[in-house]
């Protein structure tokens, strides 16, 4: 009897075990075919808003970078649920975003919970619905600036995106909104990293605004004024594109979704990387970062850049807590091929991040907000750094040898036969074939403003489409 009653509760624990495990069986929803609608919007906090997602399974939607009219590489990731899902946040690389972004539907079929598309894994692919990839386009126009200690009476603007341009205006406050201006500083249009606006130190208050305003009449000259209609402020759906921040009397040190890292030290987080040949194939290389100090564990990432700002990751490598000396990174160009470059480019972005998610285990844009980048003082630690990609030596071809022959004569029996001198025949000197080509462009220096780069990277043929078929049965 006893015997029977334990297996009766073992044969009910596993029961209840097993539950769990039968719950998490997904039946797809075939309700109607998956989709995604999303809108033209403003972002203020580093986070873009997909209004509806329907997914027949759990899976993924990815933020991708604009790379000429299509998806470049990844700058934000969320997980979506079975069915409807609506008013999603996702949280995006205000760095590496671009003023054209595209969301896209993706499975979640490896380690479920991280986002592992590369498009060489086979997992976690772009959903299809009548043969077309579930994704779209829209426009962002953005600003990220964060709570800093004003450095030399200047302020840091982390992130602007703006297709068209304009100028950066720093306004004082005047009872909670927008005051006196300040300080401006024109942009480029595109994305801006770390601009610095120049202030006047009389009109700073302890609350200042960041405010993107177009540049709409004579270029290059700031003139609003609030009468002239000239370089009004730019508005995205009616609201006007400005953020809020402190200015402290501490420094501030955060991660780029603005949660504040333990610093017991006071010491400032920093990196510092030399201009570099890169040495290895053109696709595969070593990075060296002089030094860098992380508040607590981190990591160096390496991203190519792309067009004056950070584009997709070329290797990573953790970093302890405290300062470290010559930390060396793989590069591998060729380690995702969703996004160029696929060979090494001309300049890059060492940048340091947090590791708060598993502790030596790099889990940016593979689980959303986890190992972030790092912000001090209202910039983002990271700058570019020129690389020199290997120039590949010619291959040497042999070239041919023509043996001398006497012509056939009637007294050729009574001549002695004439043999071709070695001599004879011209030789090419090896040091002509293996001398290298000297560089067309010196290397990029970085104290000064860095020239868009020389592409030196072949073109690449479009990826192989590793798209996945998504059948949705009635």
């Amino acid at each position: 009897m006893k015997r029977f009653a334990l297996m009766l509760v073992l044969t009910s624990l596993a029961l209840v075990i097993a539950a769990p495990l039968a719950a998490q069986t997904v039946t797809p929803d075939v309700s109607q075919p998956p989709s995604i609608s999303v809108s033209d919007q403003l972002s203020l906090d580093g986070v873009v808003t997909v209004a509806s997602v329907f997914s027949p399974q759990p899976g993924w939607i990815a933020i991708h970078a604009d790379n000429n009219g299509a998806p470049g590489a990844v700058v934000g990731i969320m997980n979506v649920l079975g069915g409807l899902n609506e008013n999603v946040p996702v949280g995006i690389d205000v760095l590496g975003a671009t003023p054209t972004l595209w969301v896209m539907l993706h499975v979640d079929d490896g380690t479920i919970g991280e986002y592992e598309f590369d498009g060489q894994s086979g997992f976690d692919n772009p959903v299809s619905a009548d043969g077309q990839v579930v994704m779209q386009s829209f426009n962002v126009t953005a600003i990220r600036v964060f709570d800093q200690r004003l450095t030399n009476d200047t302020a840091a603007v982390a992130s602007t995106i703006s297709a068209q341009g304009g100028w950066m205006v720093i306004h004082a406050d005047n009872n909670g909104a927008p005051g006196a201006v300040i300080g401006a500083w024109l942009l480029q249009p595109g994305t801006s990293p770390a601009t610095r606006v120049l202030l006047d130190p009389a009109g700073v208050t302890p609350i200042l605004w960041a405010m993107l305003h177009v540049d709409d009449g004579t270029l290059g000259v700031y003139e609003f004024d609030g009468q002239s209609g000239l370089d009004a402020p730019v508005s995205v759906n009616g609201q006007v594109a400005t953020a809020s921040f402190n200015a402290t009397a501490q420094d501030v040190v955060v991660t780029t979704a603005n949660t504040p890292l333990d610093n017991p030290s006071n010491a400032l987080p920093f990196i510092s990387a030399f201009n570099q040949d890169a040495q290895g194939d053109g696709v595969m290389s070593t990075f060296v970062v002089n030094s860098v100090l992380s508040v607590g564990p981190g990591w160096t990432e390496v991203h190519a850049d792309n067009g004056g700002q950070p584009g997709k990751s070329l290797g990573s490598t953790p970093v302890p807590d405290g300062e470290s000396a010559n930390v060396q990174i793989q590069l591998n160009a060729a380690a995702d091929i969703t996004a160029p470059p696929t060979t090494l480019p001309a300049v890059v972005w060492p940048m340091l991040h947090t590791d708060d998610g598993e502790i030596g285990v790099y889990e940016y844009l593979r689980h959303p907000g986890i190992d972030l980048p790092v912000v001090v003082n209202g910039a983002i630690v990271t700058y570019p750094v020129s690389i020199v990609p290997p120039d590949p030596l010619p291959t040497l071809t042999p070239e041919a040898t023509v043996e001398a022959t006497p012509e056939a004569t009637p007294d050729a029996t009574d001549e002695p036969e004439e043999t071709a001198e070695a001599t004879d025949v011209p030789t090419a000197e090896v040091t002509d074939v293996l001398e290298t080509p000297e560089a067309t462009e010196p290397p990029v220096d970085v104290t000064v403003t860095v020239e868009p780069p020389v592409d030196v990277t072949p073109p690449v043929e479009p990826p192989i489409d590793v798209t996945v078929e998504v059948t949705v049965e009635a």
